[in-house]
């Protein structure tokens, strides 16, 4: 099986980069509503930044990450509370557009694949990479392969998957779904369990794609101390280009041992660094750098 990796941050970000172009397009300036969604929300008030005012309505307060909410404040969203009926949601044609060029990417590499596999909550994310499909066959790109939807078994069928032809959708026992994440972690892979859903269904077809959302980390927030070390840190390793912990802390002696592998955890949490395993002297060896777009 091969595995794709995108991390969910990275496709929502390819919605929100459409939406933003689209609302720039037209001079921007105006408020934009947003329903509350994990994730959603969060990457469109960071497009838009700069572009127009963002009000994120929240219909169930007692349904939100409250670290999130802290997040779009601090990024100077205003949230609200209730619905107006003037909020945009997560699905919508802007977002389909934006989430489809992970098929256009997928039929430019041409793997070695018979499908790709795709966990579902909602459906769009699927009905995206099928309409993506599509389109890259009409533009005369080889792109013949099977979309296969992963659920959990018991959620129920989202409503889009029914209007789309062609697309088989599978239900994925929650015990192997748990059993994906785990061999997930071991790869270093913070998924959610749907996700491993289709990690798990992907191994059992093979000859598959899977598509993994990984689980959105936002940056904490720091005490004047660990904001100096954490910068620091940061600094070094774009300096040095890649380095250990043990590395950084031979480069920056005034800190602690300790304090720089937090340093370095909470930098990789916040996607600011990248980690890899590399040998050294004969052992297996944790090195970071700094992430570019397209990494995760």
């Amino acid at each position: 099986m091969t595995l794709g990796t995108y991390a969910t941050i990275k496709m929502l970000d390819r919605a929100s980069s459409v939406m933003a172009s689209h609302i720039a397009s037209e001079g921007g300036g105006v408020e934009v509503a947003v329903e509350y969604s994990e994730d959603f929300a969060y990457s469109v008030a960071r497009y838009l930044r700069g572009i127009s005012e963002v009000e994120v309505a929240i219909p169930d307060p007692s349904r939100v990450d409250p670290q999130e909410v802290v997040a779009l404040v601090e990024m100077g969203a205003r949230v609200s509370f209730g619905r107006s009926g003037r909020e945009m949601g997560y699905a919508n044609s802007l977002s389909v557009e934006g989430l489809k060029t992970i098929a256009l990417e997928v039929a430019e590499k041409s793997p070695r694949v018979e499908r790709i596999v795709v966990p579902a909550e909602t459906g769009l994310l699927a009905l995206s990479i099928w309409k993506g499909l599509r389109d890259a066959e009409n533009a005369g790109a080889v792109a013949d392969l099977e979309v296969e939807v992963a659920i959990l078994r018991g959620s129920g069928m989202p409503d889009v998957l029914s209007r789309i032809r062609g697309v088989a959708v599978h239900e994925v026992d929650p015990e192997d779904a748990v059993r994906g994440l785990v061999e997930l972690a071991r790869a270093g892979i913070r998924a959610k369990v749907l996700s491993a859903a289709a990690f798990a269904l992907a191994e059992e077809l093979g000859k598959g794609l899977a598509v993994i959302t990984a689980s959105q980390r936002r940056p904490q927030i720091r005490r004047r101390g660990e904001s100096a070390l954490m910068a620091d840190v940061a600094r070094a390793v774009g300096e040095m280009g890649e380095a250990s912990a043990y590395d950084l802390w031979r480069e920056l002696r005034r800190y602690t041992l300790r304090g720089i592998y937090k340093a370095v955890e909470a930098l990789e949490a916040e996607g600011e660094l990248c980690a890899r395993h590399v040998v050294r002297g004969g052992r297996k060896v944790r090195v970071y750098s700094r992430c570019v777009e397209g990494d995760g």
